[in-house]
């Protein structure tokens, strides 16, 4: 048997150690290089807040802030099971949309349970939330307009990711809920934020409708999601680094790619680009500053779009001449923890349409630290993201402004708790989160690049199907492995096949062909006519 093929994965977030497991899987020996003194990225635990209460000291992981699975994860869940990794999925049960708007109190509005639970087919399961007396009244407050809403939503229903990305995905989700009553307009851009992590006017309406299909309308299944019960570092990311290094390759952190090098081809036409060469390596740095060559047969590139920005110079950006990165967004997760719980009735999880916060964790009840310590003190802790216009407002403000607002939003919401913290940390995330605003699906970069031995990977890519999020990682890690078979004289069999996502109920495929027969008789409003500003 010869020596194994060596490939460098730059960027150790969660598609980079997609890439690199799935490398591993066929054979590879693989390399992981990562800049930051962690791993994960998006998805990962790079801080530890240790607190002093009750005379004994406690430690919590701090993440980064995405925690929840959905449904459709497919090749993510896959890769988890092949790990052994799965049976840490706890399910996440009730759902909450909390609406708080200036001169009213905060209304909660269960979205999770009532509408997977509900015996109505799809799409008509959504009707359960009438059920819901806050969601009801305001509904009712909504008065005609709520038949402009009926209208446009029927564009939602006859969607088609597949056939359609081109036609919607240059409107904004503004143009599309613009004309809306107030509290449909405030639910629709709590679902934009916590998708996107921007404002409605900001987001591609394209793939605001692909994330419904895949994660709410077509399947009520869909609409829960799982979480860990512990932190990502010890559910995913050891476990996966452990399975890189038992098959002969190495996970090194701190160790930042300064250069991708190439040899051999010749330079493109007018059209730019690089033909014919090959990746040979990587120059990268040390944490105590020595730069190094290291050697490989194929390299993935996974880095976040400022850290691609970063790289690409020299013979890469010849290489990527045509390749699109688009902008990150910043966000905010603050946590909160306090010597009492919050009413018993209330969800784990939830979105926030209000001031301050876009959507919430209850992590102490959650995640197996923060659990043990609320059920020795009484006491709880939420993690609160800030999002958006959110988000904008509060990066110049002082952290414990910051943490003034959400503490005040969440104790006006959960007033059980109000006066009662004794610890809060603010954690200010890189603008990493990709900006998919109108028409920058059009423009991701395939997986494949010119150089035959170069592969992509990230949430910035372009995957085989129309997914998002995590599983947007986990599809074009898996995808850069299978672009690299040949380069790396991988064995095929041993990789995994791309998932695509699970079809839509029978129901729901009925209701898509009625309402893509309306729109295509003309019916429906042109959402093309609107403006992109509220």
């Amino acid at each position: 048997m010869g020596m194994k093929q060596r490939a460098i994965v730059v960027g150790g977030g969660m598609a980079g150690m997609a890439a690199a497991t799935n490398l591993t899987e066929g054979g590879a020996s693989v390399t992981v290089l990562e800049k930051e003194p962690y791993l994960g990225g998006r998805y990962s635990t790079p801080v530890t807040q240790t607190i002093e209460h009750r005379g004994k000291t406690w430690s919590f992981p701090v993440e980064h802030g995405i925690h929840g699975f959905w449904r459709q994860y497919r090749n993510m869940f896959a890769l988890l099971e092949r790990h052994g990794l799965r049976k840490q999925l706890r399910d996440s049960g009730k759902n909450e949309l909390v609406f708080w708007v200036k001169g009213d109190k905060p209304r909660f509005v269960e979205i999770g349970d009532r509408v997977r639970q509900s015996k109505l087919p799809e799409p008509f399961c959504f009707m359960e939330l009438i059920r819901e007396k806050e969601f009801l009244r305001l509904a009712l407050k909504g008065g005609p307009k709520m038949l402009q809403v009926s209208w446009d939503l029927t564009h939602a229903f006859a969607f088609d990711p597949a056939r359609d990305m081109d036609e919607y995905e240059k409107l904004s989700v503004g143009q599309w809920i613009g004309g809306w009553p107030d509290h449909m307009r405030w639910f629709f851009t709590a679902m934009t934020h916590s998708s996107f992590f921007v404002e409605a006017e900001q987001a591609s309406l394209g793939a605001f409708l692909a994330s419904l299909h895949h994660y709410t309308i077509c399947d009520k299944r869909d609409i829960g999601f799982d979480y860990m019960d512990g932190s990502t570092q010890e559910c995913v990311l050891d476990p996966l680094s452990e399975y890189i290094e038992g098959g002969g390759g190495r996970v090194l952190t701190d160790n930042t790619v300064e250069e991708i090098l190439f040899e051999g081809g010749r330079e493109g036409g007018r059209e730019g680009g690089r033909e014919g060469g090959r990746a040979v390596g990587v120059r990268a740095k040390d944490k105590n500053g020595r730069s190094r060559v290291l050697k490989a047969d194929a390299v993935v590139i996974a880095l976040d779009p400022p850290g691609m920005a970063k790289l690409r110079h020299g013979e890469l950006e010849s290489v990527l001449s045509e390749v699109f990165v688009p902008r990150g967004v910043h966000s905010m997760s603050v946590r909160l923890w306090f010597e009492t719980s919050p009413a018993a009735n209330r969800a784990e999880t939830g979105m926030f349409a209000g001031p301050a916060i876009n959507n919430y964790f209850w992590l102490s009840k959650i995640q197996r630290s923060y659990k043990a310590w609320a059920a020795e003190t009484g006491g709880s802790c939420i993690e609160a993201h800030i999002y958006g216009a959110n988000a904008e407002a509060a990066k110049d403000l002082p952290d414990d402004e910051v943490i003034r607002r959400a503490q005040e939003a969440v104790e006006t919401c959960w007033p059980n708790v109000r006066g009662r913290l004794i610890e809060a940390h603010l954690k200010r995330n890189p603008p990493t989160h990709v900006e998919f605003n109108p028409g920058t699906l059009a423009l991701l970069p395939d997986v494949e690049t010119s150089c035959p031995n170069l592969a992509l990977a990230g949430d910035w890519v372009k995957p085989k199907h129309n997914v998002l999020y995590l599983e947007r990682t986990a599809s074009t890690g898996l995808q850069a492995a299978h672009a690299l078979v040949d380069a790396l004289d991988l064995d095929r069999s041993k990789l995994a096949d791309v998932l695509p996502p699970h079809e839509a109920s029978s129901e729901f495929k009925t209701y898509q062909a009625i309402a893509r027969g309306i729109r295509d008789l003309g019916l429906l409003p042109n959402l093309s006519k609107r403006p992109h500003t509220r």
